[in-house]
């Protein structure tokens, strides 16, 4: 019977230990920008001013475009990869607000495979985000690929950019973006700006308990008490 009693004081204790013990994801996905910045600190921003050199569209191509921390390149046979100065009257059917933006045309030849940017980071990061906008069609979902798994990103339709950031608590190297429903030729177009990152915040060292959880640990301890008060006479009859 004491052996019995012992292993109920073991359960109690690995279910308080259990329920008083806080959980987070490897991952959280945001589609708020405020959201995502109150849950990051260091957070540096891309937003690829002058890499349209002052014309209305630099080809990247052959060089991707490159900063200290973040390298973009195009992935695709004969798809160039470019920044645009969205801001020019010639180009108001893609004018999102963004000014100079990195983007990705889907002209793609019919043998083909469709496209993506990939982005590289010089040194691994916890957390990242992006504007993302489309054109031909307004409102096209992007697949984001980090650490293997692909996230869904849907866009917005003139003038809203959409927001997409990741935090982890491993870090990443790496992401790719590919947008969905394009076709063979037809003209469909994906933008990236403002693009951050930095490290992803911790959680709460000290988070307090749900009143679930109290009542479980509240019930927990109370059946301790009971179970160390009917242990003593038969401790003592052992002795």
């Amino acid at each position: 019977m004491l052996r019995k009693f012992r292993v109920l004081i073991l359960l109690a204790l690995a279910t308080l230990a259990w329920n008083v013990t806080p959980a987070y994801s490897t991952t959280v996905i945001y589609t708020d920008f405020a959201s995502w910045m109150a849950a990051t600190s260091g957070d540096q921003t891309i937003d690829f001013t002058g890499k349209a050199n002052g014309g209305a569209i630099q080809d990247y191509s052959l060089s991707g475009v490159s900063y200290p921390d973040v390298q973009f390149f195009g992935i695709g046979a004969s798809t160039p990869i470019e920044v645009m100065d969205t801001s020019n009257a010639a180009f108001s059917w893609a004018n999102f607000g963004s000014g100079e933006a990195l983007m990705q045309p889907m002209n793609r030849g019919t043998s083909d495979p469709a496209p993506y940017i990939h982005v590289t980071f010089t040194t691994p990061v916890t957390a990242f985000g992006s504007d993302l906008f489309s054109t031909s069609n307004y409102g096209m979902t992007f697949a984001i690929t980090v650490a293997g798994t692909t996230y869904m990103a849907p866009t917005s339709a003139l003038p809203a950019r959409a927001f997409w950031g990741i935090t982890s608590d491993t870090g990443i190297t790496s992401a790719d973006f590919m947008l969905q429903g394009t076709t063979m030729q037809g003209g469909s177009i994906a933008f990236l700006d403002n693009f951050r990152y930095g490290t992803a915040q911790a959680g709460p060292a000290d988070p307090t308990p749900e009143a679930a959880t109290m009542l479980l640990i509240g019930s927990g301890l109370l059946g301790l008490v009971i179970l160390a008060k009917r242990m003593r006479p038969m401790q003592a009859e052992a002795a």
